[in-house]
C-alpha cells in the first residue's frame, strides 16, 4: 500500500510538471514562432480570446475540484471492494488530490480540442509554392503534437499504476477511454484536419493567382506567340508543381509517433501482467 501511494504522489507530480511544461512550450512557440505569421488582426484577436480562457483558473479549479472529490472517493471505494477493508484516510485523501490534478489535465485536454479548429481558420504567411514544407507548419504540428503525446504518457502511467495494483476493472477501463484514449485520438485527428486545411488554403491561394495570370495572358492575344505560349507553359507547369504537393502534414515520422502512443497503455498492461504474460507462452 505504501507502494501505491508513492506511486501515486510521482502520477500527481508528473502531471503538475508536463502540465508546466507544456504551457512554456505553448506561450513559447506562439510567441517567437507563430504570432509574427498571423496576417489578420481579426485572428490574433481570436487566439487571445482563447489564451484568455486558457489562463483562466476558476473553471478548472471548480471542473478539477469536482472529478477529485467525485472520482477519488469513487477510487477509494473500489479499492477497499477489492482489498476487502477500507484503505484508510490518508489513500482516500490522496486518491482526491490525485483525481483533481487528472482532472486539470482532462480539463485542458478538452480545452485543447478547440485549438486546432481555431488555428484551421486563420491565414498564415507559408511558403507558397510548398506550404505543407513551411517552417509554419512544423512549429505548428510540434506545438499541436507534443500535448498529444504528453497526454498519452500521462494515461499510460494511470493505466500501468491501476493495472500493477488489480485495479483495471471494467469500469474503469471504460472511464479510462472515454475520458483520456478517445479524446487523445480524437484530438489527434483534429489536429492533422486543421493542419491540411491551413496547408489546402494556401495551395489553393497561389493556385488561383497563377490561375489568373494564365487567363490574362490569354485574354491578351487571340493567337499566341511564342513567347506568350512560352510563358503560358512555364506557368502552368509551375501550377501543376504546386498542385502535386503534399495537403497534409501527416507523414510517416508523425503517424508512427502517434502509434506508439497508442501502444503505451498496452505495454503498461504487459508489463504489470508479466508474470502471466510469460506463464503463458512458457
Amino acid at each position: 500500500m505504501i507502494l501505491f501511494e508513492i506511486l501515486v504522489v510521482g502520477l500527481v507530480l508528473a502531471i503538475g510538471i508536463a502540465g508546466r511544461i507544456y504551457k512554456s512550450i505553448l506561450f513559447t512557440t506562439l510567441h517567437d514562432r507563430l504570432l509574427d505569421a498571423i496576417e489578420s488582426v481579426a485572428d490574433l484577436a481570436d487566439l487571445q480570446r482563447w489564451l484568455a480562457a486558457f489562463c483562466n483558473v476558476k473553471k478548472p479549479l471548480f471542473f478539477s475540484l469536482a472529478c477529485g472529490v467525485l472520482a477519488g472517493f469513487y477510487i477509494s471505494v473500489l479499492v477497499s471492494t477489492i482489498r476487502g477493508g477500507f484503505v484508510g484516510f490518508g489513500s482516500t485523501i490522496l486518491n482526491v488530490i490525485t483525481q483533481f490534478q487528472f482532472g486539470m489535465l482532462i480539463y485542458y485536454l478538452f480545452l485543447f480540442l478547440a485549438l486546432p479548429a481555431r488555428l484551421s481558420r486563420y491565414q498564415f504567411t507559408l511558403y507558397a509554392a510548398d506550404p505543407s514544407s513551411s517552417e509554419v507548419i512544423d512549429h505548428l504540428s510540434d506545438m499541436l503534437s507534443n500535448f498529444v503525446y504528453m497526454a498519452a504518457v500521462l494515461a499510460a502511467l494511470v493505466t500501468l499504476v491501476a493495472a500493477l495494483f488489480g485495479l483495471l476493472a471494467l469500469s474503469l477501463i471504460i472511464a479510462l477511454v472515454l475520458v483520456a484514449w478517445g479524446p487523445i485520438t480524437v484530438l489527434f485527428v483534429i489536429n492533422q484536419v486543421a493542419l491540411a486545411k491551413i496547408i489546402t488554403r494556401a495551395k489553393w491561394k497561389k493556385l488561383n493567382e497563377i490561375q489568373t495570370k494564365i487567363e490574362t495572358l490569354e485574354a491578351e492575344e487571340d493567337i499566341p506567340s511564342e513567347k506568350t505560349l512560352a510563358h503560358l507553359t512555364k506557368l502552368m507547369d509551375y501550377h501543376d508543381r504546386i498542385k502535386a504537393t503534399r495537403n497534409s502534414a501527416l507523414d510517416l515520422r508523425a503517424g508512427l509517433n502517434f502509434l506508439n502512443s497508442l501502444l503505451l497503455p498496452l505495454l503498461a498492461f504487459l508489463l504489470a501482467n508479466l508474470d502471466k504474460v510469460l506463464e503463458l507462452f512458457s
